[in-house]
């Protein structure tokens, strides 16, 4: 546990140097990847898991803007209509993007706090 710990602190310290974003990210990957890099040391390999989670971001992010703009069904070559094939591409790509954040670290604890205040005067 306390090797855990001494991990984990090093892990939150500022990198010195954040390196570029590989080339082929959007603008937002590449932001993301810039402030990950800004405020943790990071070693080769967590470098490696970014890059794929900013890949897997960018991919769910032109899924879901295509599945937007043609719909959440679409009609195949027979006439029939289907899920957009697109849908399952985009959520797979955000569940990869949120295992690869959660390898990193860089999920969040689940508050304990509720999500959704009451209503005003209680339940």
């Amino acid at each position: 546990m306390a090797r855990e710990a001494e991990v984990e602190d090093l892990l939150h310290l500022p990198g010195p140097d954040p390196v570029d974003p590989p080339e082929g990210l959007s603008d937002e990957a590449a932001s993301w990847w810039r402030e990950v890099c800004g405020s943790y040391a990071l070693e080769p390999h967590h470098i490696r898991l970014l890059e794929a989670a900013c890949r897997e971001w960018d991919t769910a992010q032109e899924a879901d803007r295509i599945v937007r703009r043609e719909g959440l069904r679409i009609e195949d070559r027979f006439g029939q209509v289907q899920p957009h094939p697109l849908a399952a591409v985009g959520r797979q790509a955000r569940n990869a993007f949120r295992l690869l954040c959660r390898e990193l670290g860089l999920d969040v604890s689940p508050s304990t706090e509720p999500r959704v205040a009451p209503p005003p005067g209680g339940r």
